[in-house]
């Protein structure tokens, strides 16, 4: 039984009370701890899977928060919450945050096509006032604030999607629009030069 089905399969219980088999199956799906600073992860197949994901979570007005790890290495938030080392797809995460589901709180740190871990907690951002933005807004820009990483959060009253990098929010986008970001954001970001600049400005 996969990550998926044993998020479906118990909504309601922590992984920590899962059964012994799922327990023993979620512990032993791997190593998580094999990342080098400064290696850049491979983004190609997994920002479809994101995009998916966050375009259905919206349709559905699910919360979610999904940040995309980069140079900097974001093991100190990973540690926060729960592992699961588990190959990135979009029904893995829309089944993290199925609505009351065991990992549905805080964020999904992914690392390449891997998801790292989940529920993880991130510092949050004292730019954006109480009133203003919840609390996934607030951590999906406060984690951009500390780290190069790129956050995606949907928020759960309206399924309004939003991205944030370098300490600032594009929000109010559909699917193709996030799409366009992201793939424009990591296509720049590995060309490096002039045109990861360019991009950036759109988050200034």
């Amino acid at each position: 039984m996969g990550v998926a089905e044993l998020v479906s399969r118990y909504p309601h219980r922590h992984p920590r009370d899962l059964p012994t088999g799922d327990s023993a199956l979620l512990g032993a799906v791997g190593p998580y701890g094999t990342h080098r600073l400064g290696a850049r992860p491979a983004y190609d197949a997994v920002l479809d899977v994101v995009i998916e994901a966050a375009a259905s979570l919206s349709r559905q007005r699910h919360g979610a928060l999904f940040v995309l790890e980069r140079e900097t290495g974001l093991e100190e938030y990973a540690d926060t919450g729960i592992r699961v080392d588990a190959a990135a797809s979009a029904e893995l995460l829309e089944a993290i945050f199925y609505p009351n589901s065991a990992l549905h709180d805080g964020a999904v740190i992914l690392r390449g096509n891997r998801v790292v871990a989940a529920s993880c907690t991130l510092p949050l951002s004292a730019r954006l006032s109480r009133g203003h933005l919840g609390l996934r807004h607030r951590a999906a820009l406060g984690i951009t604030e500390h780290t190069d990483c790129v956050s995606i959060v949907i928020s759960e009253e309206t399924g309004e999607i939003s991205v944030a990098a370098s300490g600032r929010m594009i929000s109010r986008l559909d699917g193709a629009r996030l799409g366009g970001i992201l793939k424009g954001l990591f296509a720049a970001a590995a060309l490096g030069g002039a045109e990861a600049g360019g991009l950036r400005k759109l988050f200034r």
